[in-house]
């Protein structure tokens, strides 16, 4: 266990005369018994396994020998998180699902005796441990972020724990037209503008005249970046033009925005009569 004074009580025959302890194949105790059972303090010196060893002999020198192992830990588990499935942005980690699994690696002398998950400091569940080194836990999350704290803790009764914040996002970005100001105009060229907002950074950007994807931007992730500002030139048709914006996040959750414009460059048509 984690403590590190073990108190030894040894009986013997009565005719026993002199007593030896052994720690590791050290002598750590080598004298004369009167009596034939008595206590002894023995101080575990390494951590792990302690193999103990008590040699008692009698007047004509003949041996009897008994063995026990302690098992000494002061040092708690050490955990490893696998979060290589989720997204990262500047530490908070990201997801698109509301169920996920929490699963990692422990590293310990001494057996583990559970772990446990926490969701912002609330019990969620009891992990399983599918080895001695490793766990797996389902747990939902709430629309968010949420702090997940794994425990876990080994028989020798040492605990250590591991949070991490990660964020359930369903929304895709929020797509805001800039310019053009007017849905109808003169002019066949236009300048599209719009600014893009979105909690974990860009997959892709798409502009569609008209059903037709005219133009495709793929926005290298930038961690800390969530607002980008795109620009298209597009050649209107006559009549009505539907300019639609899709936008994926780096979770490859979609959004879309569109605008209508009209393009009018028909001379209107002057009549005279005279009568």
């Amino acid at each position: 266990k984690s403590r590190q004074s073990v108190n030894l009580s040894i009986v013997a025959q009565a005719g026993s005369t002199v007593a030896q302890i052994l720690l590791n194949d050290a002598v750590v105790f080598n004298g004369q018994q009167p009596f034939f059972n008595f206590s002894y303090p023995l101080n575990l010196t390494v951590q792990g396994e302690n193999h103990q060893r008590v040699r008692i002999l009698d007047n004509r020198s003949n041996a009897a020998e008994d063995t026990r192992i302690f098992f000494y830990d002061t040092v708690p588990p050490i955990i490893t998180i696998d979060t290589s499935r989720y997204g990262n942005n500047l530490g908070l980690w990201y997801t698109n699902q509301s169920r996920i699994e929490v699963k990692g690696s422990l590293n310990d002398i001494a057996p583990m005796k559970q772990v446990k998950i926490f969701l912002n400091g609330v019990f969620a569940t009891n992990a399983l441990l599918t080895s001695p080194t490793a766990f797996i836990g389902d747990v939902m999350l709430q629309e968010g972020t949420t702090n997940v704290t794994v425990e876990a803790s080994d028989e020798a009764g040492n605990a250590r724990n591991l949070s991490f914040l990660i964020s359930y996002d369903t929304k895709g970005p929020v797509i805001t037209f800039i310019s053009p100001l007017y849905n109808l105009t003169k002019v066949k060229l236009q300048t599209v503008n719009a600014t893009l907002f979105s909690n974990y950074s860009f997959a892709d950007i798409r502009f569609i005249h008209d059903g037709k994807t005219r133009s495709e931007i793929n926005i290298p992730f930038v961690p800390g970046v969530n607002l980008v500002t795109v620009t298209k030139q597009i050649s209107l048709d006559e009549g009505n033009n539907l300019i639609t914006i899709i936008a994926t996040n780096g979770l490859f959750v979609p959004s879309g925005k569109s605008i209508m414009i009209r393009l009018d460059i028909t001379k209107p048509k002057a009549e005279i009569r005279v009568e």
